[in-house]
């Protein structure tokens, strides 16, 4: 149907009507004519009937020399007089309009309404901005899930970021385990949501106390999530009270901490930072799925890994994604198999390019060992 020859072949017979109604018109006019007034010409959105597509139909049937024009011009199709007589009525008025001249552009611009002028209520978008990180050397720690941690993995982590001269430590989410309110069966003599939060507590004041002037951020994974949303499942008449605001469960003002919430992207120069779990990308590389979806560089945590994926620019940039360990424990009853690995990352930056060491830890004869 897109050739003019095929055209001609199905509509010929609309072509010679009109051509014989409207001897003196021009091609391109009586392409628009029949274009306005056939029923046909609002089948197809596309506007099959256009008048450029007819005028080049008429075109090649003068060129072929097939007749195009009746002396006794056909009736159009099966809608009987009174679609006759609306297309009649269509035909004189479009034919009343191009004897006035060739049609004027039609300005379909919309006003441009300034903000004050537009009446209608703002949404509640305010757009969100990334946290953007001043210091220029961090350690990351993710997956510590207070109360399933190991003592020596963390250590082995925080001795690095020690030693690194840190100035900001950064914990890339689910630094709680919330076993009890979480929407999976706990266990009834699992740790009490009292007593984790406490761990929580002094777990900040112990970092305080250890890298006393670096700035310290919790950013809020999966897991730290699980009282705001037992909450929200079992008694969301008292969400607006505030009993799920983890900045006071565990006292951050106090600790000097920094709170990001979990929709927030965390900027460490040129490289994104964010627990991940918001992030589509799984599977056995998750490094290179997630380098894929996010377009930039990014290092995450959740999936309990350890893994990069890198690329070089033609600049010489290196781009990338860089999945963190946990320092929790490797083999909980809910996944006894697994390849999770234990793991931290010490980054440093300047204005323009960054470096990171995503480390492992190995338990070798006792002792933690940083790979």
């Amino acid at each position: 149907m897109g050739s003019y020859r095929t055209m001609i072949l199905v509509h010929g017979e609309t072509l010679r009507k009109f051509r014989a109604t409207y001897p003196d018109e021009t091609k391109e006019n009586l392409g628009r004519l029949i274009a306005a007034s056939h029923p046909l010409a609002k089948l197809n959105g596309k506007g099959f009937y256009s008048g450029a597509s007819i005028e080049g139909a008429l075109g090649q049937m003068e060129r072929e020399g097939i007749p195009s024009a009746s002396p006794q011009p056909p009736v159009l199709g099966p809608l009987g007089e009174a679609a006759e007589m609306m297309q009649a009525n269509q035909q004189e008025a479009m034919r009343g309009f191009f004897q006035q001249g060739p049609p004027q552009e039609i300005n379909t611009t919309l006003p441009d309404f300034g903000i004050s002028d537009f009446p209608f209520p703002d949404g509640e978008w305010q757009g969100r901005k990334p946290y953007k990180i001043e210091g220029k050397r961090a350690l990351v720690m993710n997956d510590i899930h207070l109360s399933k941690h190991v003592n020596g993995a963390i250590k082995a982590a925080i001795d690095a970021g020690r030693e690194f001269d840190v100035d900001t430590v950064i914990l890339n989410g689910d630094t709680l385990e919330l076993d009890r309110p979480s929407r999976w069966q706990s266990k009834p003599n699992s740790i009490t949501i009292e007593a984790e939060l406490k761990l929580g507590r002094e777990f900040l004041a112990l970092l305080r106390k250890l890298f006393p002037s670096a700035e310290i951020i919790f950013h809020q994974g999966n897991h730290d999530l699980r009282v705001e949303q037992y909450i929200l499942r079992n008694a969301p008449e008292i969400y607006s009270l505030g009993f799920h605001n983890l900045e006071q469960l565990l006292e951050m003002d106090k600790h000097g901490v920094t709170y990001v919430d979990q929709f927030t992207i965390m900027k460490f120069g040129k490289l994104c930072i964010c627990h991940g779990h918001l992030l589509p990308g799984g599977g056995i590389n998750v490094a290179a799925n997630k380098f894929k979806n996010a377009g930039t560089s990014v290092m995450f945590a959740h999936h309990h890994v350890s893994q990069e994926h890198t690329k070089r620019d033609l600049n010489g940039d290196i781009h990338g994604a860089w999945a963190v360990g946990c320092l929790s424990e490797l083999s909980p009853e809910f996944s006894p198999v697994n390849n999770w690995t234990w793991g931290f990352a010490l980054v440093e930056r300047d204005d323009n390019h960054f470096k990171v060491q995503n480390k492992q830890i190995e338990l070798l004869n006792g002792e933690f060992i940083v790979l």
